[in-house]
C-alpha cells in the first residue's frame, strides 16, 4: 500500500509533467494514480489550502488550452 506522501508525489507529477488536468477531473487523475481521493484532498488542502478538485481547475484555467 501507497503511502499519502507518495501518491502526493504521484499528483505533483500528474499535474506538472504529465498535464493530466486537461483533460480529467480529480477523481480521474486519483484513479490514474491509485491513490485514495478523500485521503489525498486531506493532503492537498493541509499543504496547499485547495481541495483537490479546486486545484485541478484553478490549473486548468492558468494552463488550459
Amino acid at each position: 500500500m501507497k503511502s499519502v506522501n507518495e501518491d502526493y508525489a504521484a499528483f505533483e507529477r500528474a499535474m506538472d509533467e504529465e498535464r493530466l488536468y486537461l483533460t480529467m477531473d480529480f477523481e480521474g487523475i486519483c484513479r490514474k494514480i491509485g491513490a485514495d481521493s478523500a485521503s489525498l484532498n486531506a493532503t492537498i488542502r493541509s499543504e496547499l489550502g485547495f481541495d483537490g478538485p479546486d486545484l485541478v481547475s484553478y490549473y486548468r484555467s492558468l494552463f488550459g488550452r
